[in-house]
């Protein structure tokens, strides 16, 4: 009785407690003040509907408090208005009315209510459902959205740990997240989490770790529900991966139309080419010689301009890939002077090359490019010269600040020069002057690719023209040093070229669905001594070298029944060795990379280059 007359109007909590049951057997007018309940409401209550914690949790407090050297603990207790209040909590066995029973003095921990009255009212008026957690990851506060949202109905919140609480976080993620809280850190994470009608909320959340006197107490943690967003970002999403399939799908078919185009352009093309130099090579009557070189130039232009259009196209989608080789400066130059002074000459203009100083014997530059542009620009200057002017050639080799190697070029004519309103629009696509006196035909494409052409490989251009004086295109075209492995390899190669094509009783199997096309090769190859034999699709190429024996196939890719890239991967099936020429209109890299992908050895474009077929079998037999 002295204990409960000394502790009535003590300033803390005094209970008495059994220590068999857990049943209060007193309490003082400050516990009466502090919990809500009157004096004669707690003598009817047990000391576990006040301390909510389970056996198992405060098991681990005592641990805690016993390895922290202190003789009190930290309690969360429930008042009768269901708040959460943090107590520090000393017990003590004593005797009472001659009963053991436990003193428990309890104060309200100084720092427990580690929220300050700003952080009270965001939490309890926060549109997003926001709980308090304490150092365990345990549920002491939670505003009414959190109640109404993720509260289980048949079961309350506080007192739980967040993982008990909320489904879909796992324990795992708890102490996680409760590490990174403990040191401090902010946590954000998106996760999917079950609301209390067991639908599925897509939710952010983010915790705040809240600290006194530099030790870690708990954390706010903000749930905020985005599950409007998300589906709307979903539905985004699910919309450009079906316009991205759709745009794929259209770049498809659009590849497929240009790659159509191609083949069934050349096609006809290499036709009319071989078919104009058959006559001209056996035509005696100068008359028809000169129809066929007629043939032959309108069908050479036709080419030139199929070739300008598909750059364009490739230019136009960025899709343009270099493929950089070494070669020998000198015979890719004899290559275009060729074609230039030919051109030249039927047109009566005079025409002139300089090879300034030293051209390097060796370099490394994308020579189908680097041709296109030369011949682009060189068949410019000859077509806007009259007959009887004349066009000079330019060409040095030098270096840069930085020591990197280049080709720069003038093309000079006398011809009917540029009008200072034309000069910003030349390079543009399908752009030409319109003046009456010019007589020339072209679609304006030649300068275009030019110009797109060497700006892919880092190079210029630009000109000077005065109108009815002529005009001087200057461009710089970068090119690489060739190793001295590269220019071996070269060498080797030309002392391996064979010159005589001596292709007498060599057995040549010709996969060629075209008619035209066959007969020029069967004439070709025939000419030379070769016996062959010809096939109009891939399925019967591969049954006639299944029962027979040849020397080399020349493969068309598009043919029917089976196409010329499945028929050599069929082939390679069963005789690994023998030699596989591809032969096709299409003839870009990627054209190229198909064909040796499928086990051929060479692939050779379209229109036919007559040396060039007979150069490329020779090596393989």
């Amino acid at each position: 009785m002295i204990i409960k007359d000394a502790c009535m109007n003590y300033p803390y909590i005094i209970l008495l407690i059994s220590p068999n049951d857990g049943s209060i057997i007193w309490a003082n007018k400050k516990a009466e003040e502090i919990y809500g309940y009157s004096i004669k409401e707690l003598r009817n209550m047990k000391i576990n509907e006040i301390n909510i914690l389970r056996k198992e949790q405060i098991d681990a407090e005592m641990l805690i408090a016993k390895n922290e050297n202190r003789n009190y603990f930290h309690f969360p207790h429930k008042t009768k208005s269901g708040e959460i209040v943090e107590m520090e909590v000393e017990s003590y066995p004593t005797l009472v009315d001659e009963k053991n029973v436990l003193l428990s003095i309890i104060k309200l921990r100084k720092e427990g209510n580690y929220l300050n009255n700003a952080a009270v009212k965001f939490v309890e008026e926060s549109n997003d459902a926001v709980i308090v957690v304490d150092q365990s990851m345990r549920i002491i506060k939670a505003n009414n959205y959190f109640i109404d949202n993720y509260e289980d109905v048949n079961n309350n919140a506080i007192g739980k740990l967040i993982c008990e609480a909320l489904i879909c976080i796992t324990a795992s993620e708890c102490i996680a997240c409760m590490n990174k809280l403990s040191n401090g850190e902010v946590v954000e994470v998106d996760t999917e989490i079950y609301n209390n009608k067991n639908e599925i909320n897509y939710c952010g959340i983010l915790g705040i770790p809240t600290f006194f006197r530099d030790k870690f107490f708990g954390a706010v943690i903000s749930i905020r529900n985005k599950t409007e967003e998300t589906l709307k970002e979903k539905e985004k999403v699910a919309f450009f991966e079906k316009a991205l399939e759709n745009e794929e799908a259209h770049r498809r078919a659009k590849e497929e139309f240009f790659a159509r185009m191609s083949h069934d352009m050349r096609t006809p093309l290499n036709a009319i080419i071989n078919m104009a130099r058959f006559g001209i090579e056996e035509e005696n009557s100068e008359i028809d010689i000169d129809y066929f070189k007629q043939i032959n130039e309108s069908s050479e232009y036709l080419l030139g301009l199929l070739n300008d259009l598909l750059s364009l196209k490739k230019l136009e989608e960025s899709k343009i890939k270099l493929d950089i080789e070494a070669i020998s400066t000198k015979e890719f130059l004899e290559g275009v002077l060729t074609i230039i002074r030919n051109k030249a000459e039927s047109k009566g203009v005079t025409f002139k090359a300089n090879l300034k100083n030293e051209i390097c014997d060796y370099v490394k530059f994308d020579k189908q490019r680097v041709k296109q542009i030369e011949i682009n620009i060189l068949d410019n200057a000859i077509k806007f010269t009259d007959n009887g002017g004349e066009v000079v050639w330019n060409k040095e080799y030098l270096k840069d600040e930085e020591g990197r190697p280049y080709f720069h070029n003038e093309v000079i004519d006398n011809g009917i020069g540029i009008g200072d309103g034309f000069k910003e629009l030349i390079f543009e696509p399908f752009m030409r002057e319109r003046s009456a006196s010019l007589k020339t035909d072209g679609t304006g494409l030649g300068l275009a690719v030019s110009k797109s052409l060497l700006n892919a490989m880092d190079g210029k251009i630009w000109l000077e023209s005065e109108k009815g004086k002529g005009t001087t295109f200057y461009f710089d075209i970068p090119v690489m040093e060739a190793t001295e492995e590269e220019i071996e390899y070269l060498l080797k190669e030309k002392k391996d070229i064979v010159v005589n094509y001596d292709l007498t009783d060599c057995k040549i199997l010709i996969c060629e669905d075209n008619n035209i096309n066959a007969k020029i090769l069967i004439k070709i190859l025939e000419e030379k001594g070769a016996v062959t034999t010809w096939v109009i699709d891939g399925k019967s190429g591969v049954d006639m070298l299944r029962d027979n024996e040849y020397d080399i196939i020349l493969m068309d890719i598009r043919m029917p029944i089976l196409n010329g890239i499945d028929a050599a991967i069929r082939i390679r099936g069963f005789n690994k060795t023998i030699p596989i020429i591809a032969l096709s209109a299409n003839v870009y890299k990627a054209d190229v990379k198909r064909s040796l992908d499928a086990g051929m050895n060479e692939h050779l474009g379209k229109p036919i280059d007559k040396d060039e077929l007979l150069e490329t079998i020779c090596k393989y037999i």
